[in-house]
């Protein structure tokens, strides 16, 4: 370890074996950016669903966008509050993304209308916890 250390220090490299940085803590504008990309992502998925309900033909390579989670850590009880609802409704629209790739995955050429219906209510259920993450970013200070 020494000799791998001199090595380094002569390369000027350094060896950093210190514990990775905390994320910085969630802002006010990063929470509304990914509340703004979940209620995108219910919307296509609602859309997706109605219209496979209403016997269109949707193709797989159209899928249900699920934005990646905000970086930021919880840093007060206002934004962990915040996280949790968001976290909910992305675990809903995540249950009907894999429903929709689910039914995509199939040998079956046609998606069934219970299918459809289960896919649907798991992109209804993120409904809930989106209005209250909204009502809660509406009071952020």
């Amino acid at each position: 370890m020494v000799v791998i250390g001199l090595a380094l220090a002569a390369s000027g490299c350094t060896l950093d074996l210190s514990a990775p940085a905390e994320p910085a803590p969630l802002d006010r504008a990063e929470a509304q950016a990914y509340l703004d990309a979940l209620q995108t992502a219910q919307r296509s998925a609602l859309d997706l669903w109605a219209r496979l309900i209403a016997g269109d033909d949707v193709p797989c390579e159209q899928a249900i966008p699920l934005p990646a989670p905000p970086e930021g850590r919880a840093s007060t009880t206002q934004s962990e509050q915040v996280l949790a609802q968001l976290s909910a409704a992305r675990a809903a629209l995540e249950q009907s993304a894999t429903r929709w790739d689910l039914e995509c995955a199939s040998e079956s050429a046609i998606v069934g209308l219970e299918a459809a219906r289960v896919g649907q209510d798991a992109a209804r259920r993120a409904t809930e916890p989106l209005q209250a993450a909204q009502a809660l970013l509406a009071t952020w200070r």
